[in-house]
């Protein structure tokens, strides 16, 4: 791991956030026939930096204007989409998000940065 830690330097100087981070454990069907995700038992994670996606960066990942994204940087080794078809599910300030991108510094600095979507009712 690096010695120098850019997330606990940035949680010096703005608040952390605390999230519910819950696993996606699979895609069953629903009684309608539809392919549904199914998440575990939440799991709190405190030190979370919650930041606004910037729209330069909704062109840079192909992202749809239509829906609102954060950025989520974590103390936390957390595989996202990148193990399996959902994404798992971030609950922060009472709304609920869907993982739809992973960067993975865990390794190096000790830290994930995600890219959530906001789930809409």
């Amino acid at each position: 791991m690096s010695a120098f830690n850019l997330l606990s330097l940035a949680l010096r100087i703005i608040p952390p956030t605390t999230v519910q981070y819950c696993p996606c454990i699979g895609t069953p069907e629903n009684e309608f026939g539809m392919i549904v995700p199914a998440y575990g038992e939440a799991v709190t994670v405190r030190d979370a930096l919650v930041q606004a996606l910037s729209k330069e960066m909704y062109a840079a990942y192909g992202l749809t204007l239509e829906k609102e994204y954060k950025l989520l940087h974590i103390k936390a080794d957390l595989e996202g989409v990148s193990r399996k078809d959902s994404g798992d599910r971030v609950i922060c300030n009472g709304r609920s998000y869907t993982v739809v991108a992973v960067a993975n510094h865990f390794e190096y600095d000790g830290w994930d940065r995600l890219i959530l979507a906001e789930e809409k009712n």
